[in-house]
């Protein structure tokens, strides 16, 4: 749970800062050619702010993630396979971010969500095919029967 509070405190900073554009630009076209050259630096300084900012998001859902799915691992509420896609979608989403930190790959060339595209998939179609099972099948009840024995 804390790791998605700091995600959704990350996600409301990332949203505040993507509409400073909007009074950026505004201030950008009001600007003399004099002050043209402040905004530019200024609008680059948000955006790279923007790019940090997303990279600590996903590492914080990676940590999250790390969690939840080895908790699922260890309890055995869902199938194992589920788990473990969980946990080779996350090191693959990782690798991501750690191409990106560095500048290395494709994001050498293309910027931060042009280049999650490549690594985001397998983690997003996880937690989709992971909520729709919760949904239709439920936790392994005799998993939980068992967990429950032990803690008597």
């Amino acid at each position: 749970m804390v790791f998605r509070f700091l995600e959704g405190i990350l996600f409301i900073y990332m949203a505040i800062k993507s509409l400073t554009f909007i009074s950026l630009s505004k201030s950008y076209g009001a600007a003399g050619d004099q002050d043209a050259a402040f905004y530019r630096i200024l609008g680059s300084s948000v955006h790279e702010d923007l790019h940090w900012a997303t990279i600590i998001y996903i590492l914080v859902f990676i940590f999250g993630a790390v969690a939840f799915y080895s908790l699922l691992f260890r309890s055995k509420l869902v199938p194992r396979f589920l788990s473990v896609w969980g946990l080779l979608a996350i090191v693959l989403m990782l690798t991501g971010v750690l191409m990106a930190i560095f500048g290395w790959g494709i994001f050498n060339s293309a910027p931060l969500m042009k280049g999650m595209v490549w690594f985001a998939p397998p983690i997003a179609l996880n937690e989709l095919v992971l909520s729709i099972w919760l949904i239709i099948r439920g936790f392994n009840l005799s998993e939980i029967s068992a967990i429950s024995a032990k803690q008597t």
